[in-house]
């Protein structure tokens, strides 16, 4: 409910959306929360997302269980009423309806630059679940990936929560994005000035760390009998990041 209220104030308050777009995407993020919050009374938290590099740009592949996964043709519909374009039940794989959704560009051309220039995303939504998937081969990689849970053995390993990442791409993505982008520096307070700066120091500090291309990290918590045991592995890359910073911050106290 925080969150919901939040966010209607963010769009209410936005100078980016268009006024007449404002009750479609007030109406579209409340419906989301809502079907979000209503997997509480399932009494888990279920689902996975997962990128990976394809040329030039990344695939993103994911899934969430929620009570009913038709709710979100309800967010959908209204985001109809903010121009976007939405094509519902385009197809039917075993208990799933396929959607295929047009991002909108936006300024920053995020979606575009980061899965797929047309801004082409797939959904797909089921009795208890919602996939959704971006880039190369969306619609075929969502289709296997489905296929393959109906039939896959669930795990009974205690693993409750597991994160595997290369940090390289995402540090480097993230500095392009800077020199992508215009921002009007008369605008910036001191205080942003110097926020920008110290951001654009992290990331060029990690490019430089994870160039020879160890940048991984892996998560993991799991339960055993009543105790839960957690472990995070670090590469060699994530280490010099780490270990440069501290050098750093150790240089500006002398």
């Amino acid at each position: 409910e925080l969150i919901k209220k939040q966010s209607n104030t963010r769009i209410a308050n936005s100078k980016t959306i268009k006024d007449a777009h404002k009750a479609s995407y007030t109406q579209a993020a409340n419906q989301f929360l809502d079907l979000l919050s209503g997997g509480l009374d399932m009494g888990v938290i279920d689902g996975f997302v997962q990128t990976e590099k394809a040329g030039d740009r990344q695939t993103i592949l994911g899934a969430l269980r929620v009570p009913d996964g038709k709710g979100l043709v309800a967010v959908f519909e209204s985001l109809k009423g903010a121009e976007w374009k939405v094509q519902t039940n385009v197809e039917t794989v075993g208990d799933l309806s396929v959607h295929v959704i047009t991002v909108p560009q936006r300024d920053d051309g995020d979606f575009a630059h980061l899965f797929d220039k047309d801004g082409t995303l797939v959904v797909a939504t089921g009795p208890n679940v919602v996939w959704y998937a971006a880039g190369e081969r969306a619609a075929d990689r969502l289709k296997e990936a489905a296929a393959k849970n109906a039939t896959a053995e669930k795990p009974k390993d205690g693993v409750f929560f597991e994160v595997w990442g290369n940090m390289s791409p995402w540090m480097q993505y993230l500095l392009d994005r800077r020199a992508r982008l215009t921002v009007d520096e008369k605008s910036l307070t001191a205080e942003d000035k110097a926020m920008r700066k110290t951001k654009e120091g992290l990331l060029k500090t990690a490019v430089e760390a994870f160039k020879p291309g160890d940048a991984t990290l892996h998560m993991k918590l799991e339960r055993k009998d009543n105790e839960v045991f957690g472990r995070t592995t670090l590469s060699e890359g994530m280490l010099r990041f780490g270990g440069q910073k501290m050098v750093d911050f150790a240089t500006k106290l002398e």
